[in-house]
């Protein structure tokens, strides 16, 4: 596009220079807590977890996807994501690794 300027006696600016400009997709974002994550430092959010990555896909949000972990302390066993989405751990959340082995196979299955 080109931008002109109006002058307060009411004439105008020849056009400017041929503007480009793009903007960033707004990602859809989906809290953690949605589906059933409790960040009380206890709970074993894997499947959560797992579930709102899940559901994060271009096929759904073609625009992009974001799962947010806000505001606790989320237990987790292994996670496995997947292209074009993001996972968001926001200032006051921590992932804290399961303590049991069998929370961490080699691939989804």
């Amino acid at each position: 596009f080109t931008v002109r300027a109006v002058y307060a006696n009411g004439q105008e600016s020849p056009d400017s220079a041929v503007v480009k400009a793009q903007t960033r997709k707004t990602p859809h974002v989906i809290e953690a807590s949605t589906f059933g994550a409790k960040g009380d430092g206890t709970t074993l959010n894997t499947q959560a977890l797992q579930r709102a990555i899940d559901s994060c896909t271009v096929t759904h949000y073609p625009q992009g996807c974001k799962v947010l972990i806000s505001g606790g302390e989320f237990k987790t066993g292994a996670l496995f994501l997947h292209s074009d989405m993001t996972l968001d751990i926001a200032a006051g959340a921590t992932l804290l690794g399961s303590d049991d082995p069998a929370q961490y196979p080699l691939d989804k299955g």
